[in-house]
């Protein structure tokens, strides 16, 4: 066949099946041959670059099933494919076998039952079936197509046995899937699940509530007590079906709750300290109930019981390592279709998972208008973004808009878990804020909080606010009453708070940057908010710090020299903790006055300087210098348009995107991510 920039394919078994060249990566070496999982006479036509055909065959035995299982839509994406191929080879791949991960599929519908008292199916052969307790007994299928508790205190519910849920959230991440029916209640009730909280029965588990809201809320009651909570912003009890899928990453600690098929709600565990010996087999002493919260004696009929009605399949399901990494789908899919059991076709576990803090400023943390969340094939996630408790207890988001989603997204194409913990704290200076440096005071010097001066003989530290997160309010001011006092936080007629750190050791002489060793090290404890997300989340392959800051070191004055330094000793902070890698990058253009030539004159040759000592490390590495990927902005480029927003610093929208392809392509040169698309 002929070669014309390109690979021309032929085809016999099917009809012509067209590929949109966005979907395709890598490069193959011969076009008629078998080629990765099809035989030799199942061939296609179309023309490719050579570079981008390899990475599509996987993607091309799953289409319409993973393709579209991954919120593709075949033909928008200029995909077609006969059915009679498609069934063909979605059976000989195994793609319509139920997955795996099942630990029961029950029909609440009542499609299929397995005794004289109505109790229903477990479809995925393990025989987790419901059983309705005889108080309840055939009156659970009075309203057709329900299985539909009743409100009491003669144990009118059902159960799945708890030998059949059987799962440990220091290991497993967890998906469970149901359709429910009901008004919002008069009070809160627990209505399903094996879990009650401390204040009653305090049983081990997950367990479901219905709000006087009309919210869905649900709950894990752990040896360390019982959780906040996750509540649905949208209303589930109105009278009306709505279906309800909640994730749950236990070795990460990320929880997602969806509703009809959209992400409603994310949360992050607070720590995975907690989650060790959760849920294991032998603390789960509640069979998993539909009607009531968890009990102790599973066959007791005199349980207080609620009023609901749940129909198509209900889902448990258990992964070891990871959540499928097109989770938006299958929240739709189960949404749309909820009488269908998922298979192998419908799920795509990632390659690997990556997490990632920030250093950085509110370009990084987020500071543009419009919320967004990741796509199809993506870790879930939505702005704001939820950080880490931090070391002095405030809990952080990340911006209203980041470009962060637009990077969880693009890692996931490429098969990617990423989980972004957006650590970065606007209007931050690296030296100031983030490392700590020693300055001789003078009057009208620029302070902000975390700046140490040394005045007579003795170091005092700057306090604005009171606590980490008060550094996103924190504009550098000018001081003009020198600090004196020799004990304890003083604010002078300048309104600046200055706190006595002790008298001027041998180090601390004018222009010191603290090292990771020194007490002074990290002023504000944002650097160890940075870190915390690596020391307590577990079950990922690679943890790594993003590192783009520059424009609150051009306000305060940060020299090549100091900035070099600053940087090194940041990046030590983090390569001395243990991470794999320490991405070093710089932040974008802004059209304040003089702030370009600040970053010509000492930002940028500092920030080179300390990625050029680090040569040869390899898990120190090259970043995207965003002022150079995306270049000069314009101000206020439009909706559609790349540029800064009004106030002449922060990237609007559409540049975000930009920053998030400048990343990943900085990542993909660096060999952390991969070059070719999972689809």
């Amino acid at each position: 066949m002929a070669r014309t920039g390109g690979i021309e394919v032929g085809y016999r078994h099917c009809e012509e099946w067209q590929i949109s060249a966005d979907l395709l990566c890598n490069a193959a070496d011969n076009s008629s041959a078998a080629i990765g999982p099809f035989p030799k006479d199942f061939i296609m036509k179309t023309t490719l670059s050579r570079r981008r055909f390899a990475a599509m065959l996987p993607g091309l035995v799953m289409v319409p099933h993973l393709a579209a299982a991954q919120g593709i839509d075949p033909a928008a994406r200029g995909l077609a494919l006969s059915d009679n191929v498609k069934d063909t080879w979605a059976t000989s791949r195994g793609l319509s076998r139920p997955v795996g991960a099942y630990m029961a599929c029950v029909d609440m519908s009542q499609g299929a039952v397995s005794s004289s008292l109505g109790d229903a199916e477990d479809l995925s052969g393990h025989g987790a079936n419901l059983t309705v307790l005889s108080n309840l007994g055939t009156g659970a299928w009075t309203t057709p197509g329900y299985f539909t508790s009743v409100a009491g205190t003669t144990g009118q519910a059902a159960y799945i046995p708890r030998n059949f849920l059987n799962y440990n959230l220091a290991t497993q991440c967890l998906v469970f899937a149901f359709r429910v029916k009901a008004p919002a209640p008069a009070a809160n009730v627990y209505i399903m699940g094996n879990g009650q909280p401390s204040g009653g029965a305090n049983l081990q588990g997950l367990f479901f509530s219905a709000r006087t809201s009309g919210q869905i809320a649900v709950f894990a009651n752990t040896s360390g007590g019982t959780s906040a909570g996750l509540y649905s912003k949208s209303i589930v009890f109105d009278g009306n079906d709505h279906s309800v899928m909640l994730a749950i990453d236990g070795p990460k600690g990320n929880v997602y709750l969806y509703v009809d098929g959209k992400l409603d709600a994310v949360d992050r565990l607070p720590t995975i300290v907690n989650i060790g010996p959760l849920f294991a087999t032998s603390n789960l002493t509640s069979h998993f109930w539909f009607g009531c919260g968890g009990v102790i004696d599973g066959n007791a009929t005199s349980n207080t019981t609620y009023a609901m009605a749940w129909s198509g399949l209900f889902h448990a399901m258990a992964w070891t390592g990871s959540l499928p990494l097109n989770l938006r789908h299958i929240a739709k899919t189960l949404s749309s279709n909820p009488t269908k059991m998922l298979t192998y076709g419908d799920v795509l576990l990632p390659k690997s998972r990556l997490l990632v803090s920030v250093v950085g400023q509110s370009n990084e943390n987020g500071a543009a208008t419009e919320p967004a969340q990741t796509g199809n094939l993506a870790a879930p996630h939505f702005d704001p973004i939820p950080a880490s408790k931090l070391a002095d207890g405030t809990v952080t988001l990340g911006g209203n808009r980041g470009w962060w989603t637009n990077f969880i997204t693009g890692c996931g194409e490429l098969g990617i878990w990423a989980d972004v913990h957006p650590t970065a704290i606007g209007t931050t200076s690296l030296l100031h804020n983030w490392v700590g440096v020693l300055r001789a005071w003078v009057s009208n010097m620029l302070v902000t909080r975390g700046t140490y001066v040394l005045n007579n003989g003795n170091v005092y530290k700057n306090t604005f606010g009171t606590n980490v997160s008060a550094l996103n309010a924190t504009i550098p001011a000018a001081s003009t009453v020198a600090p004196t006092h020799t004990s304890g936080t003083v604010t002078g007629s300048d309104n600046i708070p200055w706190l006595f750190m002790g008298a001027a050791r041998a180090q601390d002489v004018a222009g010191y940057i603290y090292p990771r060793t020194d007490a002074y090290f990290d002023p504000n404890g944002a650097l160890a908010a940075a870190l915390l997300p690596h020391t307590n989340r577990q079950g990922y392959d690679r943890k790594m710090l993003i590192f783009s800051i520059g424009q609150g070191d051009k306000t305060m004055g940060t020299v090549a020299a100091e900035f070099t330094l600053g940087i090194q000793r940041m990046t030590d902070y983090f390569l001395n903790a243990g991470l794999d890698y320490v991405a070093l990058g710089f932040t974008c253009y802004g059209l304040t006055s003089g702030l370009d030539a600040w970053y010509t004159s000492d930002l940028i040759p500092g920030w080179q300087a300390a990625v050029a000592s680090y040569a040869g490390n390899p898990k120190v590495l090259l970043g995207a210098n965003l002022r150079t990927a995306i270049g000069v902005m314009p101000n206020g480029g439009g909706a559609a348009c790349p540029g800064l927003q009004s106030d002449l610093l922060h990237m609007n929208n559409p540049t975000l995107a930009l920053a998030a392809k400048a990343w990943i392509a900085a990542l993909q040169t660096a060999g952390v991510l991969p070059r070719a698309a999972m689809l």
